[in-house]
């Protein structure tokens, strides 16, 4: 069974921009009449900042190393999308969870469960959080499709309890 992978426009234009600039610092670097000199003065620079960062960047070089990796870590997941990738159906769980627990009021009143990249979710939500939560299921890495067994509720005024505020005095 063979899978097609297929490239977007945005990573194919982000690929062949880095491709471009790849080559031609290569060819900048290793030219044969200037080439080691350029590496030397490159590797010199180099050294030096980082000198000059370990010395007064500290807290700011770990933060723009952490957000580094972090850029390179989203730009490796689109530009080279894991089709068939498998994930264990507990960290799964956790995945969808993490996901939509910033979107929901009461994510603790969900059941999700996960058999094979399919997730199924049950429980009781409001209508306009159900379409919200479905779609934040379906971008979760290692989701293949979402089976819905929610219950819509609907809430009536009459059921909220007032909120008694003091009348100033």
């Amino acid at each position: 069974m063979s899978k097609h992978v297929s490239f977007s426009p945005t990573a194919i234009f982000s690929l062949i921009t880095l491709s471009l600039i790849g080559g031609a610092t290569t060819a900048w670097l290793f030219d044969s009449e200037s080439g080691r000199s350029r590496r030397a003065k490159t590797r010199d620079k180099v050294v030096h900042l980082s000198c000059l960062v370990r010395r007064f960047g500290g807290r700011r070089f770990r933060d723009l190393s952490n957000r580094t990796r972090g850029l390179a870590a989203f730009l490796r997941l689109n530009l080279f999308p894991q089709a068939d990738e498998s994930v264990e159906d507990t960290k799964l769980i956790q995945r969808v969870r993490s996901q939509i627990g910033r979107s929901v009021k009461h994510p603790r009143g969900l059941v999700i469960s996960a058999r094979e990249g399919s997730v199924t979710l049950a429980g009781r939500v409001e209508p306009e959080e159900a379409e919200r939560i479905l779609n934040e299921v379906l971008r979760v890495r290692g989701v293949l499709n979402v089976k819905d067994e929610l219950e819509l509720t609907e809430r009536n005024k009459e059921q909220q309890p007032e909120i008694a505020v003091p009348s100033p005095s």
